[in-house]
């Protein structure tokens, strides 16, 4: 019997097919913020009071921190997998990864009968010492299930960092432009598109870390991904065009 895990309210297939509603919400909640902010910046330019100045610059700061730490918590509605860990997972008998979260584990029955599988061990192989520990640890404790993350991991693709660089460039344009409201929630729309988390293999998410590209990607986190070799599996091919619009 596989015992494959993950702690769920909702599930991802429910978020997949739900994915407009969750960005309108998304959308109106960081609309309201960053028309805060906008304000903010417009005032501060027609402040002298070097204090005034100094709290609402605090202020937006901590506007912008809110909503980078609401970003990196929201549901995956663009969620993708790699090629790599699409194929490991399927090895371990999870055949989407999609329809899981990052609180996934598998079963150590399925481990240890894989464990000897040139698939298996061109994986466990390239693992770090802290992971290779975290996985002897489970199979010398006898347990159950072992944390997926100890051999593959949920990547925020489009990065935290990313996007607090994006949205504090998207307030200052915004103020600089006196932009309307209408103006604002599209381009909060747009900044809220751009979603993207990707379940890689871990060595996968070493090579990122190793060349420097832990926490900016650019011109895009799609070109970083393809310099590090990462690819799409198909399915994730065709659900990166059906959410950007173009082919991977």
């Amino acid at each position: 019997m596989n015992n494959i895990i993950q702690n769920k309210e909702i599930t991802l297939e429910t978020i997949r097919n739900n994915k407009d509603i969750l960005i309108a919400g998304r959308t109106s909640y960081f609309a309201d913020l960053v028309k805060t902010a906008v304000q903010l910046t417009t005032d501060i330019k027609n402040e002298t009071n070097q204090e005034i100045i100094d709290v609402k610059s605090m202020l937006i700061t901590e506007t912008i921190t809110v909503m980078t730490a609401s970003w990196r918590n929201t549901l995956p509605f663009n969620l993708f997998v790699s090629k790599g860990a699409a194929d490991f997972a399927k090895n371990l008998g999870v055949a989407d990864l999609r329809n899981y979260n990052y609180s996934l584990k598998f079963g150590m029955d399925e481990i240890v009968e894989k464990i000897e599988d040139p698939a298996f061990l061109s994986v466990a192989e390239n693992l770090n010492d802290q992971d290779v520990a975290k996985l002897n640890k489970a199979l010398s404790k006898d347990d159950k299930t072992v944390n997926s993350n100890v051999m593959i991991h949920w990547e925020h693709a489009y990065t935290g960092k990313m996007f607090t660089t994006d949205v504090t460039d998207l307030i200052k344009t915004l103020s600089e432009d006196a932009a309307d409201n209408a103006t604002i929630f599209e381009a909060v729309k747009d900044l809220v598109e751009k979603q993207a988390i990707v379940w890689v293999l871990k060595p996968e998410s070493y090579v990122l870390t190793e060349k420097g590209f832990k926490d900016t990607r650019l011109p895009d986190w799609e070109s970083i991904y393809k310099e590090c070799g990462i690819e799409l599996s198909e399915t994730s091919k065709a659900d990166y065009k059906n959410s950007f619009g173009k082919e991977w």
